[in-house]
């Protein structure tokens, strides 16, 4: 029953957070792409705004947020979470907490943070699997033929 583009998530106690999606699915086990590993990438929200960035995984325990607004209200601790603009994950999921803050690069106007993921990948001892129905165009977007 578990598909290709399932959520991942995990729980620390009473805390629940993104763990990565379903990337390959088999007989008697499904590998998954961790929020962590630099192909991963999402649409996050945070602030009373809801203001948008993209999350990556870096391949280290840190994420990288970027294309920030420079006028968002966004401070160390701030909570991350899954978009609802988002086609693979549910909306409202914890991503993470903001770790560091980055100065506006000169040319772009646009910040970046590190975040730590809400849950620590190596700290996992179950996933739960959400299972969603992608949108019939998604789902056969690997069948199309150029």
């Amino acid at each position: 029953g578990i598909a290709v583009n399932s959520t991942v998530i995990a729980a620390d106690g009473d805390i629940v957070g993104l763990v990565g999606r379903v990337f390959e699915v088999y007989n008697n086990f499904s590998k998954v792409v961790l929020i962590t590993d630099n192909r991963f990438s999402t649409v996050g929200v945070f602030g009373k705004a809801e203001t948008e960035s993209l999350i990556e995984g870096r391949g280290t325990e840190l994420l990288r947020m970027s294309h920030i607004p420079v006028k968002a209200d966004i401070m160390q601790n701030t909570e991350v979470f899954t978009s609802r603009t988002s086609i693979l994950f549910p909306q409202g999921i914890s991503i993470g907490k903001v770790s560091k803050i980055y100065s506006k690069d000169m040319v772009m106007n646009f910040i970046e943070a590190d975040l730590f993921p809400t849950i620590s990948i190596n700290a996992i001892k179950e996933v739960y699997i959400i299972s969603r129905a992608l949108p019939k165009e998604m789902r056969d977007i690997n069948n199309l033929k150029n």
